[in-house]
C-alpha cells in the first residue's frame, strides 16, 4: 500500500484514486481494530494523519442488509377530533368520544 502512495507525485496536489481511497480504508478498519495507532498507521501508508482521518469518517462502514421482520397493524380508529382543555391551559386533541368522555370522567 505504501508503493502505491510512493508512486504519486508528492506535494499539495497529490490525487489519490477512489480505488485507493477505499483500499486505504479498508487497511485503516483493520488495523484500528488490532490497537494501531493513527500516528503508526500515518507512518507506515506515508497518508498525513489528518487524511486518513478524514478518508475513515468519509467511509463509513457497510452494514449488511437485511429482511426485517414486521408486525401488520388493521387501521386505526379514526379520531372525530374532540379536543379537550383543562382550565390551565393543558389540550388533548384527536379524541374519539369515548375517550374524550373516558377523560373527562377520570378528571372529574
Amino acid at each position: 500500500m505504501r508503493d502505491a502512495v510512493a508512486s504519486l507525485p508528492s506535494g499539495r496536489s497529490r490525487r489519490y484514486s477512489q480505488a485507493l481511497k477505499t483500499r486505504i480504508v479498508e487497511v485503516i478498519r483493520t488495523h484500528r481494530a488490532q490497537g494501531t495507532s493513527w500516528e503508526q498507521l500515518s507512518e507506515q501508508l506515508g497518508v498525513s494523519l489528518e487524511t486518513l482521518r478524514r478518508w475513515y469518517v468519509d467511509h463509513p462502514p457497510k452494514t449488511a442488509r437485511r429482511m426485517r421482520r414486521v408486525h401488520v397493524v388493521g387501521e386505526r380508529e379514526r379520531a372525530c377530533g374532540l379536543s379537550v382543555v383543562s382550565p390551565s391551559g393543558h389540550r388533548v386533541e384527536g379524541l374519539t368520544l369515548d375517550q374524550t368522555i373516558a377523560l373527562l370522567r377520570a378528571l372529574a
